[in-house]
């Protein structure tokens, strides 16, 4: 479904975090936190608020890569435990 003259590319908004009418304005003011309005377009981007979604999102991230990382690690070094304890903190 091709965009309508008063909305931005998909792509655009969702890879690039930006104002799903104008495409221009950033959705975000900080890391995790949503602008209450588009500074491009002036859109009222209140009821759009995600809650606890990015927090979650990101913590299931870093999460997955540290798992990971410390799987690696403990394969290919098999160091004792209290060497993950020090490199793995949690």
């Amino acid at each position: 479904m091709a965009p309508g003259p008063d909305l931005a590319p998909f792509w655009r908004v969702a890879l690039l975090g930006r104002c799903p009418r104008c495409g221009s304005g950033p959705l975000f003011s900080g890391l995790l936190a949503m602008r209450e309005s588009c500074p491009g377009c002036g859109l009222d981007l209140r009821p759009f608020e995600a809650g606890d979604g990015p927090a979650v999102a990101g913590i299931f991230l870093v999460g997955a890569v540290t798992v990971v990382a410390a799987l690696i690690v403990d394969v290919r070094y098999a160091p004792p435990l209290w060497v993950h304890a020090l490199v793995w903190p949690g």
